[in-house]
């Protein structure tokens, strides 16, 4: 009998086996919450650099301090379609369900996925899908929907400060 522990057995880059959690590392894993996207390890949230509303200001993790800067709205690519299943309480997000992540500044920016693994805060394109993500359920992640190997994930400082980027996970052993 095999008991759930929420680990998992992977090959570790040596070549020999280990646990790893099914879970994502906490510096990839944020709830949505009121408005606000927040790292669920150091409870800083997404913030425009500076407060800048213009095109291609970088998205960063900040202290929460209410600004607009740090006020989003969650939007669904079939948000006229009523979905009563599938939501994540914990994450406040739908799985599996693509959304855009749109800045509550007055020229309403979208967070968006760029080529460098840079998030920056771009004029809403349809169907481009480096402006939506897709809620992992199984990893607890946020992931771009043009690079799906890619996850939002803040920049590791101690502070938890730093800038947002769409990056690549590799194997986190903890």
């Amino acid at each position: 009998m095999v008991r759930n522990t929420g680990y998992s057995l992977e090959a570790k880059s040596n070549n020999s086996l280990g646990y790893g959690s099914s879970r994502a590392h906490p510096t990839m894993q944020f709830r949505y919450e009121k408005g606000y996207l927040i790292n669920v390890k150091t409870n800083k949230v997404f913030d425009v650099s500076g407060g800048k509303d213009v095109e291609a200001q970088k998205v960063i993790m900040w202290n929460k301090h209410n600004g607009a800067n740090q006020r989003w709205r969650i939007v669904y690519v079939d948000q006229f379609k009523e979905q009563t299943k599938g939501l994540i309480e914990e994450f406040g997000l739908f799985a599996n369900r693509p959304f855009y992540i749109r800045s509550r500044l007055p020229n309403r920016r979208m967070a968006e996925c760029q080529g460098n693994h840079d998030v920056r805060q771009r004029k809403w394109r349809n169907n481009e899908t480096g402006q939506q993500w897709v809620f992992d359920p199984v990893m607890k992640v946020i992931r771009s929907k043009k690079w799906n190997n890619r996850v939002l994930e803040t920049s590791n400082r101690s502070n938890g400060l730093g800038n947002m980027r769409c990056y690549t996970p590799s194997a986190r052993w903890w």
